[in-house]
């Protein structure tokens, strides 16, 4: 198991705050149980080492903004 880290910014959604958990990979990040609104916009962290920033959807699916 990996520790990732998970950053929202303050938005018109919610305050800044910063998720840590552990997952056998990137993709167990993604679950929908982590985030609280659609919409918001998070950066996703394996240690020091920025995945990419995307945003949550109603339907449960991710747009990544960038890589």
């Amino acid at each position: 198991m990996r520790t990732y880290s998970l950053i929202f910014f303050r938005d018109g959604l919610g305050q800044a705050r910063r998720i840590e958990f552990d997952a056998a990979d990137s993709s167990g990040a993604l679950s929908p149980a982590i985030y609280d609104k659609p919409g918001r916009v998070a950066e996703l962290w394996d240690g020091d080492t920025k995945l990419a920033r995307f945003r949550s959807s109603r339907l449960g699916l991710w747009e990544i903004l960038s890589a």
